[in-house]
């Protein structure tokens, strides 16, 4: 562009300098006098030199307004062909083409800011695949222990048949629920789980998920106790999935360490429900604490990981309890290391 437009401007230059010179020479022929031939040349060149100025001006004004800014425009287009998207075009006038290169300015900022959308929304798909496949290995393992120990006799009569079977079927949904949150997820346009509230009683909530993780915890031969304080009528409004996979991951976390502790607890004031996780055995730091809840963090770092932890769980549980709008906090008390999880009394009037 710039080559044509230029040599076309210089071509003109050159004939506004040549054609009066020509008409001066062929004026020549027909000139009897030296003193009408410099006549002739005078009057030629006072005609061409304001032509060649004005050319001149013209040439340079059109490759600083025109051409230098095409320049720029056919480079950044360049660069968002190749996928960079920090060339910006700085051009400023008000005329057409400062009108067109701010719109095209406008398309490369919309551009970065969809790959930015973008890049957040498939590292949040990979982190749920992820969480997924974590939560997948607890009740995995869990249907895996109950069917080798009924295999073994492990249910000394029918009512200890039954419960066993009871604590599979329920593991089994569990299964399914994960299964089909990584559909919905899959096929959502959203980044965010897909959460389902619940006005659920807070007290036969807590009894519930007892009934199935106390059983995981006493088949390792761990005591464990439940001590519900809740009152009855205290109600919150949770996803009782998200529940289930939130107290599995503590759980699980809790066993990984405990000896002769495991207590679930729940209690409640005027505004809270809080259900607690406490168990013995840990090996933390106080100052440890604050980064428990940190994506791949573990203690267990500083022995070698001996038991391959992958330190995601309670990163898990704390985004699915923000998702119920509670809280998640960690402490240590003497010997024993306690989740507690906060979760506003559900009003009606709110």
């Amino acid at each position: 562009m710039k080559r044509g437009l230029i040599s076309t401007l210089k071509s003109i230059l050159i004939l506004l300098i040549i054609s009066p010179l020509l008409m001066g020479l062929l004026l020549v022929g027909f000139s009897s006098s030296r003193e009408q031939l410099l006549f002739i040349i005078s009057i030629s060149l006072f005609f061409a030199i304001p032509y060649i100025l004005v050319t001149m001006v013209l040439t340079r004004f059109i490759k600083i307004r025109v051409v230098k800014p095409l320049e720029e425009l056919t480079q950044v287009s360049n660069e968002i062909l190749s996928g960079n998207l920090d060339f910006p075009i700085n051009y400023d006038r008000n005329d057409e083409i400062g009108r067109f290169a701010t719109h095209f300015e406008k398309m490369r900022l919309s551009l970065k800011k969809n790959k930015a959308e973008q890049m957040v929304f498939e590292q949040k798909r990979r982190q749920f695949i992820t969480n997924i496949t974590h939560d997948l290995k607890t009740p995995l393992a869990s249907i895996s222990g109950y069917v080798e120990g009924l295999g073994d006799g492990m249910a000394v009569d029918e009512e200890d048949f039954q419960k066993y079977l009871k604590v599979i079927d329920k593991k089994v949904k569990e299964l399914d629920t994960l299964i089909g949150q990584l559909k919905v997820f899959n096929e959502s346009e959203g980044d965010q789980l897909p959460t389902k509230g619940e006005v659920l009683y807070a007290k036969d909530l807590l009894e519930d998920l007892y009934e199935t993780c106390g059983v995981d915890v006493a088949l390792q031969g761990i005591p464990c106790v439940l001590i519900n304080e809740i009152e009855n009528d205290c109600r919150i409004k949770v996803d009782k999935d998200h529940m289930q996979r939130v107290v599995s991951n503590l759980v699980n976390n809790a066993t990984r360490y405990a000896m002769n502790t495991f207590e679930m607890k729940g209690w409640n004031n005027h505004q809270t429900i809080y259900i607690s996780v406490a168990n013995d055995g840990h090996h933390l730091q106080p100052e440890e604490l604050s980064k428990l809840f940190d994506r791949y963090y573990s203690g267990e770092y500083r022995n070698g990981n001996p038991k391959g932890h992958l330190g995601i769980g309670l990163s898990i549980s704390k985004n699915l309890v923000h998702l119920m709008q509670g809280e998640i906090k960690a402490s240590i008390n003497k010997n024993r290391f306690i989740i507690t999880i906060e979760l506003p009394i559900y009003d009606e009037g709110i």
